[in-house]
């Protein structure tokens, strides 16, 4: 017999409140909900494929279009130099890393940024599934070229 965990949560409407100083400020907010109450329901303990999987739930039943372990190449000089997948895409507009672990990597951020200078989607949210939750938001450096094939 398998047991359920997690407990059931409940969608509430979208809230109205948008900042302009933060950019994607509505979406962000959505996501950021939706990663509370995954923490809610699952805790802390998890692996992060699980930690992805719930969050991903938790989007799309709140309406966002969601994209799991989006395949990305990295190319130099014209030669692929390797490849990386995002955790999870929003709306197609929005990286969201997973981690989880008794303290947050402090690679993760510079990770974050890096994916989103290659993909040059303007923001990522690094959500930790940790003892305490943590959110993280992370703006492109528009500064910083990466050469990628156009699809």
């Amino acid at each position: 017999m398998m047991m359920k965990l997690g407990a059931p949560t409940q969608i509430l409407p979208p809230m109205r409140f948008v900042d302009l100083r933060y950019p994607l400020s509505e979406l962000t907010r959505d996501v950021i909900a939706g990663f509370y109450r995954s923490y809610d329901s699952f805790g802390f303990g998890f692996v992060e494929p699980v930690y992805r999987r719930v969050l991903s739930v938790e989007l799309r039943q709140a309406g966002l279009h969601v994209e799991s372990e989006v395949p990305f190449e990295l190319f130099h000089l014209g030669e692929s130099v390797g490849s990386y997948r995002a955790d999870l895409i929003v709306e197609r507009t929005l990286i969201v890393e997973v981690k989880t672990g008794p303290t947050l990597d402090s690679h993760a951020i510079p990770q974050l940024l890096n994916y989103l200078n290659v993909t040059k989607l303007p923001l990522g949210l690094l959500l930790f599934f940790g003892p305490t939750p943590k959110v993280r938001r992370v703006i492109r450096d528009d500064r910083r070229e990466y050469p990628i094939p156009a699809p």
